[in-house]
């Protein structure tokens, strides 16, 4: 993978202030998207999608009360409400896979 070069994004602006969040979209990270040639078939991708990519990553993987913490939400009921759609048909897949093996005649072992 090329190493993609770009102004520091700490840099302060011609008036001595930090860059507005627009600007670093724009200058910075829509360039590097181009370079890496990801497709993003003429919609303007923010800095929020990296939320959303951190969102569905921690679900899939560690957990709703974990990215509930990450993301620093109240509850868990509201990073369910947001991304609960994320987990899609894991939690069906995890309810069988319960089911399967306590259905097992050898299942009484594990009470």
């Amino acid at each position: 993978m090329a190493l993609i070069r770009c102004r520091s994004v700490s840099q302060l602006s011609r008036r001595n202030r930090p860059f507005s969040r627009n600007k670093v979209v724009q200058t910075v990270l829509q360039p590097a998207l181009d370079k890496l040639g990801i497709n993003r078939k003429g919609r303007r991708v923010g800095l929020h999608a990296f939320r959303h990519t951190l969102a569905s990553m921690l679900l899939q993987t560690a957990g709703v009360a974990l990215a509930q913490r990450q993301l620093r939400h109240s509850d868990a009921s509201t990073t369910l409400g947001h991304y609960g759609h994320i987990l899609g048909n894991d939690h069906r897949d995890a309810v069988a896979a319960i089911e399967a093996v306590l259905s097992r005649p050898d299942s009484t072992d594990l009470l």
